[in-house]
């Protein structure tokens, strides 16, 4: 599972599920763990995002996810300065 995740978010989409099959076949060929296949998963990250970086798939992804998450933070502040500029301040206790 940390595998797939690994690879879904560093490798090109068209090259996940080939890199995860040669890495369950070396797995199983040499009898090795599932934590053996987990390290290489982690050590391959930095070549397969600069594959993605080299082929302009990384520059789009990265450009969705941030609006993805900046989109709605921009509706919540918009929406709890309009409630806040409806809801009268107290006055002075003093």
């Amino acid at each position: 599972m940390i595998v797939r995740a690994v690879l879904w978010l560093c490798a090109p989409e068209c090259d996940v599920e080939t890199i995860a099959g040669d890495l369950d076949e070396e797995c199983s060929m040499h009898r090795r763990g599932s934590w053996w296949r987990t390290i290489q998963a982690i050590r391959s990250a930095g070549p397969l995002l600069a594959m993605r970086w080299r082929s302009g798939e990384l520059p789009v992804a990265l450009l969705t996810a941030m609006l993805a998450v900046a989109i709605p933070l921009r509706i919540a502040d918009v929406f709890w300065a309009l409630i806040h500029s409806l809801v009268p301040l107290k006055a002075d206790t003093a």
